[in-house]
C-alpha cells in the first residue's frame, strides 16, 4: 500500500508542478529575408525558367539564431531577435525573388518546392560565409553553378563587403543582408546574360 502511495506521488507531484508555472511572454523578434513587395515586372525577352536547390551553408549558419561573428572568431547569438524560416529556405527564396527583378521577369521555382517543371535550369548555391561582424560588416562568399540539360555547366564566385549594420539592431542586420543577397542575384544574372 505505501508502495503504491509513493509511486501515486512520484506521477502526481511533476504534473501539479508543471499546471502551477506561470507563461512568460516570448518576447523575441522574429526576420526573414527578401523584398516585402515585389516590383511588377514584364519579361522583355523570352527567358527560361529555372530552380534554385537547396543552397549550402557552413554548419554554423545552421539553427534559427541570428550569429555575429567577432574577430577572434566567436559565433555570438543576438539576443530577442531570431529567423522565421531556416536559412537555408529564406535564401533561396529571396536570392529567387532578386533575380527575378534583376532579369525583368524569369520565373523561377525554389528550395523546397519540387522541381516538377525546372528540371532543365536548375541553379546550385554554395555559400562560405554570411554572416555579420562585430566590427558592422556584412559579409558573404559564395559560388554558384547554373547546371542545365544539353549544355555546359555555367558557374561563378561571389564575394561582398560592401554591406554594413549597426551593432546591436537585428533590423539593420537583415537589411544588410538582403543588400547583400540583392548583389548576389546582379551578379549571377549578368553573369548569365553575358554567355
Amino acid at each position: 500500500m505505501l508502495l503504491r502511495l509513493i509511486t501515486l506521488l512520484i506521477l502526481v507531484c511533476p504534473i501539479v508542478g508543471c499546471v502551477n508555472l506561470k507563461p512568460r511572454e516570448d518576447t523575441r523578434k522574429e526576420y526573414t529575408l527578401g523584398l516585402i513587395n515585389l516590383p511588377s515586372v514584364q519579361p522583355d525577352q523570352e527567358v527560361e525558367r529555372g530552380y534554385i536547390a537547396r543552397p549550402y551553408f557552413p554548419a554554423y549558419m545552421e539553427g534559427y539564431g541570428l550569429k555575429v561573428r567577432s574577430a577572434d572568431g566567436e559565433l555570438i547569438e543576438v539576443e530577442g531577435a531570431r529567423w522565421a524560416e531556416p536559412i537555408d529556405l529564406g535564401v533561396a527564396r529571396s536570392l529567387s525573388h532578386y533575380i527575378e527583378v534583376a532579369s525583368g521577369g524569369l520565373k523561377s521555382g525554389f528550395y523546397p518546392w519540387p522541381q516538377s517543371n525546372f528540371e532543365d535550369n536548375v541553379l546550385h548555391l554554395r555559400f562560405h560565409q554570411l554572416i555579420a561582424t562585430a566590427e558592422g560588416r556584412i559579409l558573404l562568399s559564395a559560388s554558384w553553378e547554373l547546371k542545365q540539360e544539353g549544355r555546359e555547366s555555367r558557374s561563378g564566385v561571389f564575394t561582398f563587403t560592401e554591406s554594413t549594420w549597426n551593432q546591436g539592431d537585428p533590423q539593420s542586420m537583415v537589411t544588410g543582408f538582403n543588400v547583400a543577397l540583392e548583389a548576389f542575384a546582379n551578379e549571377i544574372w549578368a553573369s548569365l546574360k553575358k554567355r
